[in-house]
This record gives C-alpha cells, structure tokens and sequence, in this order.
C-alpha cells in the first residue's frame, strides 16, 4: 500500500508567533510563488507579512506550491511547544556548539532559526518527541435533504457571517476582531474562525523587573461543511455558546436557515457487537494499515450510574482469552482504537463517543479516519 504524507497548512495562530525579519526569511526563497499567489512582500524588512493571507493560500495549495516551503511551515507548526523546543534548542546547541540563541523569543522564532541552520535537525527531532494533542470535533446532522448542488460563499457573505458573529464575540466579552477564512477540500468545506478570548490580566517580567500586562488571547477555531453527509464538523476552544453561534451562523448564510444544522445522532458503536472484529476491517481504505480496538467504557445497569472500562493492547482478544463478550452497544460510551497509518511509525490513537464527538490525534487524520468510520458502520446514516 502506498504511503500517505500528510502535510496540513499552518495556521495563522502559529504564524503571528514568528517575529517579522524571521518570516520574511524563511518564505524569501519562495517569494516568487507566493507574490503570484497574492501575497505582498512589503518594502521594509521589519514589517509584518499577512498571516492571513499566507494561510488562505497555505489552505489551498496548487500543483505549484514549493514542497520545501510546505515541509518547513509544518514541522514549525508540529514543533511549537515548550517542551519540544527546549529538546530541539539543547540539539542544536550539541550539532552545532558555536549557535546562540535569543532568550525572549517565541518557540517558532527558535524552530525557524534551527530550521534554516539544520531542517535535518528538526525533521528528526519531530519524529523523536512530537507530543500530539489530541482534536475532538462535534457534528451536527441536518434534518434537510442535501442540496443538489453547493457554491463556495463568497467574500461578501463571508463579510456578513463576520458581522454577525462579532455581534455574538462582543456581547459575550471577546471583542470584534471576527476573521473567516474558507478552503474547498472537495466533499469538505473548511471555515478557520479567527476571534479573541476575555481579556486576560497576566504578571510577566521584563528587564529584571515584574510588571502586570493585559491582553486579549487570540484563537482559531474550525469549522466543517461535509457535503456527500450535509452534516457539519466543529471544533471549537470556547463555549456551547460558540458552537451553536458558528452551526446557526452557517446554516443561516448559507442555506437560509438558522436552524439547518440540529443536533443528531451521528456515531454508534453498533457495529462493535454487531460485527466484533470484522467491524475493524481496514483493507479497503487507502493510507490505513491497521485498526486495533484498545478501549471501551461500558456503563452497567445497576442502578448506581456505574460504569467498566476495559483496556488492553487489543480489546477483541482480550475478551476471547476471558471467554467473554463484547457488551451490549447500548451500553457502550466510547470507544478507543489505535489505528497504523502507512508511512508512519507510530500508531494514532482515535476515540469515538455517541451521540456525536469524534476525537483525533491530529487534524490531517481525519479523512482517513472518517473512512473508516463511515464504511464500518460507525457514522449513523439513518434519518431522524
């Protein structure tokens, strides 16, 4: 089976983390291609490039996009967290002894500085100690019939949902600074929804000296239309409040209904003890070697909201060594399953919880991952 490179654009969040000369930099080299693509290189080497432009364009790449320039930005993007920067700083120090480093930059300052040094450094640093966090999206099935057809919203729609969002941001103390940026992954219509936090109040020192500083977080949340399903994905940071605020926004602007998006049953756990481990078959999809269910939290009818959980490096074997059976599918509340994708080593991991919450590993998983959840029975089709 040929092996899959995932390769996710980095988002603006990481991006705005990069100091300006730095940027410039490290797309300098690909400067042609991305001036083509819209984006503005400005004449002063300190000033800032669009983070959001160079996301829209990373969001939808061509047959042109430089691999050099897309392998650099994700192994950036993979890297940045404390942690892993620490480990890569003190590599680079040992590799190369005369490299010095500034003390108050950020974590991608670090990556971008080793990376045009050693990318070889980096790539393998990734591989050593990349700590996932793990994505949880939650859909919301429609109660209509799918469209016949679906167009991309255009810019002055997307202006529209921005107004209407930043209302909802405002009142609930996150500012108006609401950004929307789209990308058409064929089925899969992605919403990035940039927006700010409640203002947070942080002691910090600067200058040997302690001082209080006070500031609006910024996040990214995302947002998926899946046409073949007419359902939508959403992984947000905040609130309930949010997620229903993206689901009526997007039902509203795009299909004339604030309520187009309901929440439904979408995942069952059926097939666990319908088919056993037959329902882990992974042949017939293309990037995925193997699936191993590892875990199930069973909740028991005693009367008492008691609840087994049952862990081992293969569930289904487990059971067959202790004679028993896979609990009933009515009782289930999740399950866990390590899935082998080709090309990479490690296994990921892949939890599924009824009625609706799918949580990966990392976001460029879940088109295989969704695959296999659909074609084995775990996406609930039926109506109503």
């Amino acid at each position: 089976m040929a092996a899959i490179t995932f390769r996710q654009f980095i988002q603006p969040d990481i991006l705005t983390t990069i100091a300006p000369e730095r940027l410039r930099s490290l797309l300098s080299p690909h400067q042609e291609y991305l001036v083509k693509r819209g984006l503005v290189f400005p004449e002063a080497p300190k000033a800032a490039i669009s983070c959001t432009r160079l996301s829209a364009i990373l969001a939808e790449p061509d047959d042109k996009v430089p691999s050099e320039m897309v392998d650099a930005l994700y192994f950036i993007s993979a890297m940045t967290n404390t942690n892993a920067v620490d480990d890569l700083m003190a590599a680079a120090k040992s590799a190369h002894p005369g490299m010095e480093f500034n003390m108050d930059a950020s974590d991608a300052d670090i990556i971008v500085q080793i990376w045009i040094k050693d990318p070889d450094l980096v790539t393998t640093r990734h591989a050593e100690s990349l700590v996932n966090i793990p994505k949880a999206f939650e859909y919301f099935r429609s109660r209509e019939l799918k469209p016949d057809t679906f167009s991309m919203p255009d810019q002055a729609t997307l202006n529209q949902m921005e107004v209407a969002m930043n209302h909802w941001f405002e009142r609930n103390r996150r500012g108006r600074n609401c950004r929307i940026i789209t990308a058409d992954h064929g089925n899969k219509i992605s919403f990035l929804i940039r927006h700010g936090m409640p203002m947070l109040r942080r002691r910090r020192i600067r200058n040997d000296k302690s001082e209080t500083i006070l500031y609006r977080p910024e996040v990214f949340d995302v947002a998926f239309y899946d046409r073949s399903h007419n359902e939508l994905g959403i992984r947000a940071l905040g609130t309930k409040g949010e997620k229903n605020l993206y689901r009526e926004t997007i039902g509203y602007y795009l299909f004339d209904n604030y309520h187009y998006f309901k929440e439904r049953q979408k995942i069952t756990l059926n097939p666990l003890e319908i088919d056993g481990v037959h329902s882990l078959v992974c042949s017939d999809i293309n990037g995925l070697e193997q699936v191993t269910l590892t875990a199930i939290n069973n909740r028991l009818d005693d009367g008492c909201d008691g609840y087994l959980s049952h862990r081992a490096k293969d569930v289904f074997l487990s059971l067959q060594k202790q004679k028993k059976s896979m609990p009933p599918a009515s009782t289930l509340t999740m399950a866990v399953f390590s899935m082998k994708l080709a090309g990479i080593e490690k296994p990921r991991t892949l939890t599924i919880q009824p009625p609706n919450r799918v949580t990966y590993q990392r976001d460029d998983e879940s088109i295989v991952a969704d695959e296999f959840l659909d074609k084995r029975g775990f996406i609930d089709q039926s109506e109503g």
